[in-house]
């Protein structure tokens, strides 16, 4: 008789947090970082290096005689099909913070069939933009389709003529009749301040705790914990929204295995 509904099935839900020094002594204190969703793939890698001692048969031939673990030095690999700038911060091991004030690059790309195009709407991105009379804090450029060199706008208040552009209040724009007669795609980059931001900080991220519940086949649990680890970096912020993340599992004094990390098969029902 098959016994599958006995197996594991998959991970259900994760939490993790960060550690800080807070207080007068300071005392290493958990922050919680934010998921969107559970991890879709957790992976272990034990990290044990073994030592082979070798040895001779009667015959001359080299044997193994001996092993033993020289190294244990555990890693965990955490997949995330979405991830938030909090997941992020454990990817480029800067602590993301809050902040008011930001000055923040916006791009924009539009053909040039007309001379005037609308400026952008309360709550849309670039209506921080401010009405620019030189070209210190942007840049915009139209692609020659001779040359296939880029081909760089001047920035100017009003009036533009040839290859000038104004770029107004809101992002409002205006090219020379020159330009608007050609059709070509152009694209530009304007600095902004808005008002409010999540962004980097100079603060490196310090230790992290994962702490994982799975789900067999017949709805028990198993846990998993690993209190202290710290970021092995390697993985990358790609362009779509999956995002990894590399730990290196440390000791732990309370750690039932002594590896650093514990899993618990428990007997009792998963609650929903």
């Amino acid at each position: 008789m098959a016994n599958a509904i006995l197996g594991f099935r998959t991970i259900n839900k994760c939490f993790l947090h960060r550690y800080v020094f807070e207080g007068s002594p300071a005392v290493l204190t958990p922050k919680p970082i934010s998921l969107l969703i559970p991890p879709s793939m957790a992976e272990i890698d034990p990290g044990i290096t073994i030592v082979d001692i070798d040895g001779r048969t009667a015959n001359g031939a080299m044997q193994s005689a001996l092993t033993y673990k020289d190294k244990i030095m555990p890693k965990l690999k955490l997949s995330f099909d979405v991830g938030g700038p909090e997941l992020e911060q454990m990817i480029h091991g800067q602590v993301v913070k809050s902040y008011t004030n930001v000055v923040s690059a916006v791009l924009f790309e539009f053909e040039a069939t007309t001379q005037t195009f609308a400026a952008r709407e309360p709550g849309e991105h670039g209506y921080q933009v401010t009405a620019q009379t030189d070209g210190a804090n942007s840049m915009v450029y139209y692609t020659d389709p001779l040359t296939k060199l880029s081909v760089a706008l001047t920035v100017v208040a009003a009036n533009p003529i040839g290859n000038q552009i104004v770029i107004g209040e809101h992002l409002a724009l205006t090219v020379s009749p020159e330009l608007a007669a050609t059709g070509y795609p152009i694209s530009g980059r304007v600095n902004a301040v808005v008002p409010s931001a999540t962004a980097m900080s100079n603060k490196q991220m310090g230790l992290v705790g994962v702490f994982l519940t799975g789900i067999y086949h017949d709805q028990t649990v198993k846990t998993f914990s690993a209190r202290y680890c710290s970021l092995d970096f390697g993985s990358q912020l790609s362009a779509d929204g999956k995002r990894s993340v590399n730990l290196r599992i440390l000791p732990d004094a309370n750690c039932r295995s002594g590896l650093g990390w514990d899993v618990e098969d428990v007997p009792l029902q998963l609650v929903a």
